[in-house]
């Protein structure tokens, strides 16, 4: 989709008019496919229009919130995730993403609550087993369940990078350093490039 293409359907409507379910939906996936491909400033603007002409659209507040979250924009993604459970409180992903939100505002114990109960929603989900147990390596006493809840999740989905990333973790603070070296280095086969690249090479130079 085009943002230009959006702006059309938008302009058929009133100022503020909410957009029927089938303009609304294929604008959704269209601002769901910028995010897809990393085009977060198309998303989000996307987003952000359909949030606002219709402010209680549950799904559009909590992709928003991801979005921010991804983004950096961790106080404004919190306050749109924590609306969006509090419309879709059995959504899986949801407490997945807003698990992922707290993590990264330092906030473990509330993390930690979201993300077990993103599992106890959908227990056969990759991305709320992976991100439990990227969470749990962090808690003391915790390393074992956090190993069996990754490798879980790479059961499910062989490549989740989260998973691998946070098993070959687990896997090194338990001092089982054949098995933290394999899962760093899928986790470079699965992504070569960026921040968590440059970790596991790091990890890995350090165990040689």
């Amino acid at each position: 989709m085009k943002i230009e293409y959006a702006q059309l359907i938008f302009d058929e409507y009133q100022e503020g008019q909410k957009l029927d379910p089938k303009d609304r939906n294929f604008v959704l996936q269209g601002a769901l496919d910028f995010l897809d491909k990393g085009e977060f400033s198309a998303g989000l603007a996307l987003l952000r229009a359909l949030h606002f002409r219709d402010p209680n659209d549950a799904t559009v507040i909590w992709k928003m919130g991801m979005a921010l979250s991804d983004t950096g924009e961790i106080k404004e993604a919190l306050k749109h995730l924590n609306r969006g459970a509090e419309l879709l409180p059995n959504e899986s992903d949801l407490q997945v993403a807003l698990g992922v939100a707290l993590l990264r505002d330092g906030q473990f114990a509330e993390a930690e609550a979201a993300l077990e109960k993103a599992v106890a929603l959908n227990p056969n989900s990759p991305h709320a087993l992976a991100n439990l147990g990227s969470c749990l390596r962090r808690k003391p006493g915790c390393l074992q369940r956090a190993e069996q809840l990754c490798r879980s999740s790479i059961g499910i989905s062989s490549k989740n990078l989260v998973a691998w990333t946070a098993l070959a973790q687990a896997c090194e603070a338990q001092g089982n350093l054949p098995e933290a070296q394999k899962a760093y280095r899928r986790s470079l086969e699965l992504s070569p490039e960026g921040q968590v690249a440059d970790f596991c090479r790091a990890r890995l130079k350090q165990m040689e």
